[in-house]
């Protein structure tokens, strides 16, 4: 909803409706702070509900210990939704896969109950900041959201430019920190990880949805196989609904979010990973090479993939627009893999996720806020095409890698460098 008025006042206003700007609204509100939540798309939720992937990238003993309360309610009142079932969509790849609308229903009921301010439709297009301190934030409708305490919590990091804080993106560089997975040299801001522009598809056998090829496709067409290069330096090889040659699980099952019939799942794989772009400098041209190529993703799985059978394409997948929110069936807003970050003096880094032998925990950092884990997951950065895939041990967040305290010159004059680490970034 967009607000009526002119200004919004409230504690503490987070800018960006993600999962984790939703974490911090009501962690703010449930404190006892007034809230004002503000977003650019038409809902919140990000990932699970714009970005159409509700298919929880999630670490391994998520479902007995290390996860916060506020998700672990989360995650119980979706399968409340679907009467306790563990993962409604079946999905393989991870532990609990579901609908957009269903995520979508828990966060406005959790908002509503916290007595959040919910802004949606609305971008950050101004800030302005007073001794240090960001004052208020004009929204592109024209509202002023004013509060004590801003959160950036948007998927690029839009809000601290506008402020006028130093950030960085694309990768520092091994030279920054040593870091063995960082791209090698000094600083390369055009080194972005791939991001995807998902679609919704339902199976409907025996009707046919092909339609013309779309523009580009027999550009595109080269890299739509099912056969991918794994983490572990092979070609894994997958079938749609069978069991692949190599034991692997159907492709049509990976990121499955219903299981009954329409069958509904999310297209994330390697065919429609976009690389090459630059979504935070270009968001408009990232788009459209997304979308191009997660449409040409689509052409190809309908008109030439393999079956088991000997023939070629399956023409009953049928876009899903009442499932993904949209007009279309692809989703709202791209699901980024890397976004701009505040420049810090204590960054976390590649060594603060390191395995310390004897100890459950990677070594700890003064000032922590709290812990967390996930395995090291970079995808193809523009110009360099291996992927990274290795375990971590779980690792602090310290307050002074999230609190952004440097201004360089004007807003929107920022230097460039590092791979994303996504945290929100509080801007006090």
């Amino acid at each position: 909803m967009s607000s009526p008025d002119e200004t919004v006042t409230a504690d503490v206003a987070v800018i960006g409706g993600g999962l984790g700007g939703v974490a911090a609204a009501l962690a703010a509100a449930r404190a006892g702070r007034s809230v004002v939540l503000t977003d650019e798309y038409s809902r919140v939720g990000g990932q699970v509900t714009t970005q159409a992937l509700p298919a929880l990238d999630e670490h391994p003993h998520v479902e007995t210990f290390g996860a916060s309360a506020s998700y672990r309610a989360f995650r119980d009142a979706v399968r409340a939704r679907y009467g306790g079932v563990a993962n409604p969509g079946g999905g393989w790849v991870s532990r609990l896969c579901f609908e957009p609308a269903v995520a979508q229903a828990i966060l406005d009921d959790l908002l509503a109950e916290a007595k959040v301010t919910v802004l949606t439709g609305v971008a950050p297009v101004a800030a302005r900041v007073n001794g240090g301190r960001v004052r208020d934030v004009t929204l592109a409708d024209g509202t002023v959201v004013a509060a004590t305490v801003f959160c950036d919590a948007t998927e690029r990091g839009d809000l601290a430019p506008l402020a006028g804080f130093a950030t960085v993106h694309g990768s520092e560089g091994r030279d920054a920190h040593g870091e063995p997975d960082a791209v090698p040299g000094g600083p390369d801001p055009a080194a972005q990880q791939s991001f995807t522009w998902c679609a919704l598809v339902e199976h409907q056998p025996g009707e046919d949805f092909t339609g013309p090829a779309p523009a580009g496709y027999a550009d595109l067409r080269h890299r739509l196989s099912f056969d991918i290069a794994g983490w572990d330096g092979g070609v894994h090889r997958y079938r749609m609904f069978t069991d692949g040659p190599d034991g692997k699980p159907p492709f049509w099952t990976y990121r499955r979010l219903r299981a009954e019939a329409p069958e509904l799942v999310v297209l994330n794989w390697a065919s429609n990973d976009c690389a090459g772009q630059d979504p935070l400098g270009d968001p408009a041209g990232a788009e459209r090479a997304g979308r191009d190529l997660t449409a040409a993703f689509v052409h190809w799985l309908r008109t030439e993939a393999p079956r088991s059978d000997g023939g070629r394409g399956f023409p009953g997948l049928r876009l899903a627009p009442e499932a993904a929110g949209t007009p279309d069936g692809y989703a709202e807003a791209p699901y980024l893999r890397e976004s701009r970050r505040v420049v810090v003096d204590t960054p976390v880094t590649g060594h603060d996720l390191e395995p310390v032998e004897g100890r459950a925990r990677a070594r700890h950092l003064p000032g922590s806020l709290g812990v967390t884990w996930y395995h090291v997951d970079l995808h193809e950065r523009t110009g360099h095409p291996a992927p990274v895939y290795r375990p971590t041990a779980p690792f602090t967040i310290p307050a002074s890698g999230l609190a952004g305290g440097v201004r360089r010159g004007p807003p929107g004059l920022n230097p460039a460098g590092g791979p994303r680490r996504r945290p929100s970034r509080a801007l006090i």
